[in-house]
């Protein structure tokens, strides 16, 4: 069987890496069974979505350069987002 403890795990990795064909098969089944894991997974997309979007205001924030990343480091961190989520 397949916990909640575990689906909650892939969820968070799922942001680190992609996952595989099974793993992700066993968390959507689990999602469609299992409400308390389907809000979690909704939370857990509500709060990426906030952080890109306090990220791209600082972008168009006149912030401090200390306060800032530099830009190549920026690009690799939306890059490997936008990949991820694929």
């Amino acid at each position: 069987m397949f916990s909640c403890r575990q689906a909650a795990r892939l969820l968070s990795e799922s942001y680190d890496r992609k996952l595989a064909f099974w793993e992700r098969m066993r968390l959507r089944f689990h999602l469609v069974i299992c409400r308390f894991c389907l809000g979690f997974a909704r939370d857990m997309r509500r709060l990426e979505a906030a952080v890109r979007t306090y990220s791209q205001q600082i972008d168009s924030d006149t912030a401090s350069p200390q306060a800032t990343l530099q830009p190549e480091a920026r690009e690799r961190i939306l890059r490997a987002m936008e990949s991820e989520r694929r």
